[in-house]
């Protein structure tokens, strides 16, 4: 194995290390979101980090990541351009988008 790939590996062990504590705090975000469907806040911090997994899952090759992220990301777009409430449906879709993209973190990092 060569250094660069040695190095790539390392730094993908701390992302995943540093992923799930963020996804935790995400879920924590959408908890929030449900109790007041109007908190744009917590709707745009929900956005940010499915920006961030659309971007890190290019970065350390995980593409299911990449897509959960972008879905995630237009959905929350979606409600952010029309200052609309997400309904109950949508939340439940975005905990089920968090849910694989942890999933698919645990299962990363057990490698």
């Amino acid at each position: 194995m060569s250094d660069w790939q040695k190095k790539f590996d390392e730094i993908r062990l701390q992302f995943f290390g540093r992923a799930q504590p963020r996804l935790v705090k995400t879920v924590e975000t959408l908890d929030a979101l449900a109790k007041n469907r109007g908190d744009a806040h917590s709707l745009a911090a929900i956005r940010k980090d499915m920006h961030w997994l659309a971007g890190v899952g290019g970065t350390y090759k995980l593409p299911e990541i990449t897509q959960i992220g972008e879905t995630g990301e237009q959905l929350c777009d979606k409600f952010l351009e029309t200052a609309q409430p997400p309904p109950e449906q949508d939340l439940a879709h975005l905990r089920s988008l968090i849910a694989r993209a942890q999933a698919i973190i645990d299962a990363q990092s057990a490698e």
